[in-house]
């Protein structure tokens, strides 16, 4: 199973819990560092106030996950690009991605 497909198994419930919806996960390296980022959606928009919030909640799971600390690092950032990969996501909405780099 992929990584992405691990997280989103276990984000995505974490999301939801938190009024939003899990858009996408990615799991990219970038030289010679991994990134994990969560892209959320919310009717309305997400805010950075979700952003943590998912973020201190899905920290934990990442850890009891065993996902190597130098691999995984949650941060927040507003973006204006967000993937286009499935056909859920040909809705418009205001969005901000949760991930690291």
């Amino acid at each position: 199973m992929k990584v992405t497909e691990i997280v989103t198994q276990f984000a995505k419930p974490v999301v939801e819990a938190h009024g939003c919806q899990l858009w996408d996960v990615e799991y990219v390296r970038e030289g010679s560092e991994r990134f994990l980022r969560l892209y959320l959606d919310k009717e309305g928009g997400v805010d950075i106030n979700d952003c943590e919030a998912i973020s201190r909640a899905i920290d934990p799971i990442l850890d009891e996950k065993k996902f190597p600390a130098s691999s995984v690092a949650m941060k927040t950032a507003a973006s204006p690009w967000k993937p286009v990969r499935k056909p859920l996501h040909l809705k418009n909405r205001s969005w901000l991605w949760c991930g690291s780099g």
